[in-house]
Protein backbone atom coordinates (compact mmCIF):
# COMPACT_ATOMS: atom_id res chain seq x y z
CA UNK A 1 0.00 0.00 0.00
CA UNK A 2 2.57 2.23 -0.72
CA UNK A 3 1.18 4.38 -3.15
CA UNK A 4 -1.41 5.20 -0.21
CA UNK A 5 1.23 6.27 1.65
CA UNK A 6 1.09 3.02 3.86
CA UNK A 7 4.34 1.28 4.84
CA UNK A 8 6.31 -1.44 6.30
CA UNK A 9 5.99 -0.66 9.69
CA UNK A 10 2.95 1.48 9.96
CA UNK A 11 0.32 0.67 12.37
CA UNK A 12 -3.16 0.75 10.39
CA UNK A 13 -6.20 1.17 13.16
CA UNK A 14 -9.14 -0.63 11.39
CA UNK A 15 -12.74 0.22 12.01
CA UNK A 16 -14.65 -2.82 12.26
CA UNK A 17 -17.42 -2.98 9.55
CA UNK A 18 -18.95 -5.55 7.04
CA UNK A 19 -19.77 -3.21 4.14
CA UNK A 20 -17.36 -0.74 2.30
CA UNK A 21 -17.90 2.20 -0.14
CA UNK A 22 -15.96 2.58 -3.75
CA UNK A 23 -12.00 3.89 -2.65
CA UNK A 24 -12.39 2.84 0.91
CA UNK A 25 -9.22 0.98 2.04
CA UNK A 26 -10.09 -2.06 3.45
CA UNK A 27 -9.33 -5.35 4.93
CA UNK A 28 -11.08 -8.05 3.33
CA UNK A 29 -10.79 -11.78 3.99
CA UNK A 30 -10.41 -13.50 0.48
CA UNK A 31 -9.60 -17.34 0.55
CA UNK A 32 -9.07 -17.35 4.46
CA UNK A 33 -6.26 -15.05 4.30
CA UNK A 34 -6.84 -11.28 5.29
CA UNK A 35 -5.71 -8.42 2.90
CA UNK A 36 -5.31 -4.57 3.04
CA UNK A 37 -6.55 -2.65 -0.18
CA UNK A 38 -8.67 -0.42 -1.55
CA UNK A 39 -12.03 -1.54 -2.16
CA UNK A 40 -14.03 -1.46 -5.67
CA UNK A 41 -16.89 -2.65 -7.26
CA UNK A 42 -16.91 -3.05 -11.42
CA UNK A 43 -19.00 -1.17 -13.48
CA UNK A 44 -21.84 -3.51 -13.66
CA UNK A 45 -21.35 -4.03 -10.07
CA UNK A 46 -21.23 -7.89 -10.64
CA UNK A 47 -17.19 -8.04 -9.55
CA UNK A 48 -15.06 -6.76 -6.44
CA UNK A 49 -11.80 -4.84 -7.35
CA UNK A 50 -9.27 -5.59 -4.37
CA UNK A 51 -6.28 -2.66 -5.64
CA UNK A 52 -3.40 -3.11 -3.69
CA UNK A 53 -1.72 0.74 -4.18
CA UNK A 54 1.52 -0.86 -5.39
CA UNK A 55 2.05 -0.38 -8.82
CA UNK A 56 4.33 -4.04 -9.18
CA UNK A 57 1.31 -6.21 -8.04
CA UNK A 58 -1.82 -6.89 -9.84
CA UNK A 59 -5.43 -6.33 -8.43
CA UNK A 60 -7.43 -8.83 -7.06
CA UNK A 61 -10.77 -9.49 -8.85
CA UNK A 62 -13.33 -11.83 -7.33
CA UNK A 63 -17.10 -12.63 -7.13
CA UNK A 64 -17.18 -11.54 -2.93
CA UNK A 65 -15.11 -11.36 -0.14
CA UNK A 66 -16.09 -10.80 3.41
CA UNK A 67 -15.06 -6.99 4.72
CA UNK A 68 -13.72 -7.12 8.47
CA UNK A 69 -12.87 -3.57 8.84
CA UNK A 70 -12.15 -0.23 6.82
CA UNK A 71 -8.56 1.11 7.59
CA UNK A 72 -9.40 4.94 9.06
CA UNK A 73 -5.72 6.06 10.16
CA UNK A 74 -2.13 5.11 10.21
CA UNK A 75 0.36 5.54 12.90
CA UNK A 76 4.06 5.91 11.56
CA UNK A 77 6.83 5.21 14.15
CA UNK A 78 9.37 8.13 15.01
Amino acid sequence: MVDAGIDDGDLVVIRKQNYADDGDIVVALVDNQNTLKTFYRDEQGRKIILHPENESMDDIVVDNCYIQGIACHVIKAL
